[in-house]
């Protein structure tokens, strides 16, 4: 499988941050070793996400010319509930709800500065990824006609892991705080299944279905813009 992306998009963003090169002359930055910087994407109006990963986006330079970037995304969610249903103010069924959540992933990636001293600078990187996810949604049905309740237990395992690569360029307006447009490209193995048990006729027996996927995808995205503030 492969996404759809905007080559022309990336490739304008490129050419406006070289008109940037063209009448900057080189000055300070913060391309320094030791240097630590935090990284938001720029969405629509102007609004600040995480730039890699939706936890956190970091950046470290270990040189002038290399730094290592990490993104981390973390999810977790608990939750149980319950439903009624009446007729006449006598109940009918009653549910118990759980869902669950649980999800990780992680991308750390090599960058490389090829000339780290002027205030436009061309970067490229790779590295690997990671992302786990494990979904579980159960349903406890309660009827006034059913001797014994019903129940529906769905649960979803997803992985993938793979290699990601990136290029783009990054221009200093100030020297702590920079602007990006980067392009990335994964490429990725991928594990899928899904389970689930459900009442079945007659009454008192479950069917349950069982439904595993997996292959390699090359996902390539937008381009995508970006804000880094130095530290």
């Amino acid at each position: 499988m492969v996404t759809k992306h905007n080559p022309r998009l990336f490739i304008i963003s490129l050419l406006v941050c070289a008109g940037f090169a063209i009448t900057a002359s080189a000055g300070e930055n913060s391309l320094k070793k030791g240097a630590w910087a935090l990284q938001f994407q720029v969405v629509q109006n102007f609004q600040l996400a995480s730039f890699q990963g939706s936890t956190i986006s970091i950046k470290k330079h270990i040189s002038n010319a290399t730094a290592l970037r990490a993104g981390v995304s973390v999810g977790f969610s608990l939750q149980d509930g319950e439903g009624t249903d009446y007729v006449n103010d006598s109940i009918t069924t009653s549910d118990d709800l759980d869902d669950d959540q649980i999800s990780f992933g992680f991308v750390v990636q090599m960058i490389k500065y090829p000339s780290p001293s002027v205030s436009t600078n061309l970067y490229y990187g790779i590295g690997p990824t990671f992302a786990y996810r494990y979904s579980k949604d159960y349903r406890l049905i309660r009827s006034r006609e059913d001797v014994s309740p019903k129940s529906t237990d769905r649960k979803r395992t997803t992985w993938y892991a793979g290699v990601s690569g990136v290029v783009g360029i990054e221009w200093f307006p100030r020297s702590n705080i920079s602007f990006l447009a980067e392009y990335d490209l994964s490429l990725y193995y991928t594990q899928a299944k899904y389970t689930e048990d459900r009442p079945s006729s007659p009454p008192g027996y479950k069917r349950k279905s069982e439904t595993n996927t997996d292959g390699f995808v090359l996902d390539g995205s937008n381009v995508k813009l970006g804000l880094s503030v130095y530290f």
